[in-house]
């Protein structure tokens, strides 16, 4: 199904998908995060660079992502490396 906004046909599914994202990279900003990057990307930088309050979220996320995607990496997978200006310089 698409959707049609200023004669532009748009995947019902996709529009959805870049929604969530634009949602998460909100969500990640106003928790002081980098604007452009995702709470997963966030979390899963974190959880390599040894933080503590990163391994608990990186299950949970993981958990989530493990039920839609039958993947187990997704919080690594998401990291954003071109956010990222040092793996040890993380909240």
């Amino acid at each position: 199904m698409a959707l049609r906004w200023a004669g532009v046909g748009v995947n019902c599914a996709e529009y959805i998908r870049n929604v969530a994202i634009a949602f998460d990279q909100l969500c990640n900003a106003i928790m002081c995060g980098k604007p452009g990057e995702t709470i997963s990307s966030r979390v899963g930088a974190a959880a390599l660079a040894g933080k503590t309050w990163a391994i608990p979220c990186q299950f949970v996320i993981n958990a989530i992502f493990l039920i839609f995607t039958g993947k187990w990496d997704h919080c690594y997978n998401a990291i954003e490396w071109d956010e990222q200006t040092s793996v040890t310089t993380f909240r």
